[in-house]
């Protein structure tokens, strides 16, 4: 199966994992991090090739995130007519327009923290304590 839609900037080169991943949370959200837990371990994917979207899929279905084989023909069909790209789009989008040419740009990877950025962990630790420090300070309960 092949995609017939132009991929975005970030996938371009690569297995368009992301596209699988959200086509499949599209049919089951609540599975979507233990469908990513089982997409990162190495042991249970053979290396990339070029059977595309065939054995993610498969894993999916051996390990219960996908149903039966009607939801599997159905994510097909979704994956064909990238369903999953306009989601996918507008999270590009919106943090393209935020980060894009702000902080976040220069970090190999990064966390948004109510608006502020943080490139490694000594910086989001001091957000996190900020922020529940502010918490406890206006409220008995913190709500995030």
């Amino acid at each position: 199966m092949k995609q017939s839609c132009k991929p975005l900037p970030f996938m371009i080169g690569s297995s368009l994992t992301g596209l699988l991943r959200e086509t499949v949370s599209l049919d089951y959200p609540d599975k979507f991090f233990y469908f990513l837990d089982q997409l990162s371990d190495a042991t249970l994917l053979p290396p990339a090739g070029d059977d595309g979207h065939e054995p993610p899929l498969e894993l999916a279905l051996s390990s219960g995130i996908i149903e039966d084989t009607e939801a599997l023909a159905r994510i097909k069909m979704s994956l064909a007519l990238s369903a999953a790209t306009p989601k996918l789009e507008a999270f590009y989008n919106y943090y393209e327009s935020i980060h894009g040419e702000g902080h976040g740009a220069n970090c190999e990877s990064w966390v948004d923290w109510y608006g502020e950025v943080a490139c490694d962990k000594e910086v989001l630790a001091r957000l996190v304590d900020d922020k529940l420090k502010n918490v406890s300070k206006n409220s008995s309960a913190m709500y995030v």
